[in-house]
């Protein structure tokens, strides 16, 4: 029923689904199909119960801490940017992909990371702080120095070639996005670095929510 009035819904929706009978294998297929017919969700291992006994250590021995999520998440951009800093052929398929699935998990992931760390008393001031992130990152990144380094690499091959003063400056080529993306991937290495950091710090946070943890 939720995926056959999902096309005509335009808010998110939730539902609960209970197994008698609960494992890792059955709640993964259970995402997976879920994901396939255009629905999303996450379970809490603390809330699978069974007929009288608790089947909940089964998945808490597989659960990660939400940052390692992050990491990876942080990795896979780091990746995308890296193809577009040397424009190999399909770079732009490739690291679009990567990026966006990264980036993507990463702010699924931040939201429930905060409200776990953080609790939910003040979770509407705390989320919309963490959003300061996109405004301000897109005018430091873009508007400062991916725009500064463009006009630079511009200038450069304007004194190789007849340029009139009235043009506006062009680059073309991959070298005019090669230092900006490669800063970006650096930077996302560094977010990783952070990510795991924060794993281990916050070791005793998830040790205590979700009790076994391979932190």
């Amino acid at each position: 029923m939720a995926v056959v009035r999902g096309a005509y819904v335009d808010q998110s929706q939730s539902f609960d689904i209970h197994l008698d009978e609960p494992s890792r294998m059955k709640v993964t297929d259970l995402h997976f199909y879920t994901w396939f017919q255009g629905q999303s969700g996450r379970q809490n291992p603390k809330e699978i119960e069974t007929e009288g006994h608790s089947k909940r250590q089964e998945l808490v021995d597989y659960a990660y801490p939400r940052p390692v999520a992050m990491a990876v998440a942080q990795i896979v951009m780091a990746v995308g940017h890296v193809c577009f800093a040397f424009g190999w052929p399909g770079a732009m398929y490739i690291g679009t992909l990567l990026i966006g699935l990264g980036y993507g998990a990463h702010w699924a992931i931040v939201p429930a990371t905060a409200s776990e760390l953080f609790g939910l008393k003040k979770f509407g001031a705390l989320y919309n702080f963490l959003t300061l992130a996109l405004p301000v990152g897109s005018f430091v990144f873009s508007g400062m120095i991916a725009s500064s380094i463009y006009d630079m690499e511009a200038e450069r091959q304007a004194h190789g070639s007849v340029f009139n003063p009235d043009d506006v400056l062009k680059c073309e080529g991959s070298i005019c996005y090669f230092l900006t993306s490669l800063i970006m991937s650096g930077f996302c290495i560094v977010a990783c670095i952070s990510s795991m950091i924060l794993v281990r710090r916050t070791k005793s946070v998830y040790t205590h929510l979700y009790g076994k943890t391979r932190a």
